[in-house]
């Protein structure tokens, strides 16, 4: 055996126990992603208008978008309804198959739809750029922290041919959208925009899940193997 065939079985060896690490102490990972999450979403920075991003999402979040108009109230629910459907999803497999404590599980569950939402806000604000309008510094750096956290989970990922096949509906239901104008549900009065809409949504938050569900399996058997192996 050469030296750098060595070297690739070292470093695999260390990404498993660097993931086995992760699956079993997720708050090794949690813990810098929620640091980074609260340094921009709680001051009331400048680049926000003095307002604290944290007080504006417990607002909206608990009272259901109170100072929403119609065309947020279109899509406000279903993203609502998503986020706390990912909630429960995430908490079941978290505690029923990666086989973590209620706290660990209970955290976790909370952190997973930040991952959904940001990754549909990141897709869809920066096609924008379509329009010649990309969008704000405070936006881009906002869903960035969202998306950061959400990745607190990321360990427990899993691509499959379910989610491959999601991700291409997503591609190409954002790329029709592009392709035709991209129009907001402000400016037209038809079904096509709110369709697209609720697709490309309801499309990220299908692919995270199956993401999460796919990995929350393995990671059940990657810890079973974890554990006869060291019997061995």
């Amino acid at each position: 055996m050469g030296p750098n065939e060595n070297v690739s079985i070292s470093e695999s060896v260390t990404k498993r126990e660097l993931k086995q690490t992760l699956i079993e102490k997720p708050e090794f990972l949690f813990v810098p992603t929620l640091a980074i999450w609260l340094i921009v979403n709680v001051p009331p920075w400048q680049i926000f208008n003095g307002q604290s991003l944290v007080l504006i999402m417990v607002r909206t979040g608990l009272l259901m978008g109170p100072i929403f108009g119609s065309v947020q109230i279109e899509i406000f629910p279903l993203t609502y309804v998503l986020a706390w459907v990912s909630v429960v999803i995430a908490l079941y497999l978290f505690k029923s198959k990666v086989k973590l404590n209620w706290v660990r599980a209970l955290v976790l569950s909370f952190t997973f739809p930040f991952a959904f939402i940001a990754f549909f806000e990141e897709i869809w604000q920066n096609l924008w750029i379509v329009r010649g309008l990309p969008p704000p510094l405070s936006n881009e750096l906002w869903m960035a922290s969202w998306l950061t956290l959400g990745c607190s989970t990321i360990q427990f990922w899993k691509f499959s041919k379910k989610s491959l096949f999601v991700l291409l509906v997503i591609i190409l239901s954002f790329g029709i959208w592009a392709t035709s104008g991209y129009q907001q549900l402000s400016e037209t009065s038809g079904l096509f925009v709110p369709v697209l809409n609720w697709t490309t949504k309801s499309g990220t938050f299908l692919l995270l899940d199956l993401l999460l569900f796919d990995g929350a399996m393995g990671s059940r058997i990657f810890a079973q193997r974890a554990v006869l192996g060291t019997r061995i």
